[in-house]
């Protein structure tokens, strides 16, 4: 090795890493074994926790708003199957776990005035990618993580 500088810090890594080197030629094939598991067990577990990317980026609940025309002010109930949720006054929002049914929003003025939406239910953009890796996919589903309503409901009154 000409023109090296003995005791520098690069010369130290190089040496280091030629003895790694040459310890890897005389690894046992056993050992070699072990080492293959656990990189394939890291790649899995890596897999694993990337995957339910649905529910882990957007979680099982959202937040929607819920407006009234022609009139403001109504309360409003919310309901899928995993649960039911008021607005007390509308526009106004509410935090609701995600499923895969539709949602039902019911609104009501003290009048009397009162209107009813259902809100479609739809796989979400997130979903989609945690689909590719597969076992996202179960997770997603089953917490709701892969679904999503619209953010904006608008619910019309009428008179009685």
């Amino acid at each position: 090795m000409a023109g090296v500088v003995l005791g520098s810090h690069s010369n130290k890594n190089l040496v280091n890493c030629i003895k790694i080197r040459d310890t890897q030629k005389h690894t046992s094939p056993r050992r070699l074994t072990e080492l293959k598991m656990m990189k394939r067990c890291a790649v899995v577990l890596s897999l694993f926790a990337l995957s339910a990317c649905g529910s882990v980026i957007s979680g099982s609940t959202e937040v929607v708003t819920v407006y009234s025309t022609p009139y403001s002010g109504a309360t409003c109930d919310i309901r899928n199957d995993r649960g039911v949720w008021r607005v007390p006054s509308t526009p106004g929002r509410a935090l609701i776990f995600r499923s895969s049914s539709n949602a039902t929003v019911t609104c009501r003025l003290p009048d009397g005035s009162s209107g009813g939406v259902e809100v479609p239910s739809s796989y979400s953009t997130e979903a989609y990618v945690s689909a590719l890796t597969g076992v996202g996919a179960i997770v997603d589903l089953s917490s709701g993580g892969a679904y999503e309503y619209p953010e904006d409901i608008t619910v019309t009154l009428a008179k009685p």
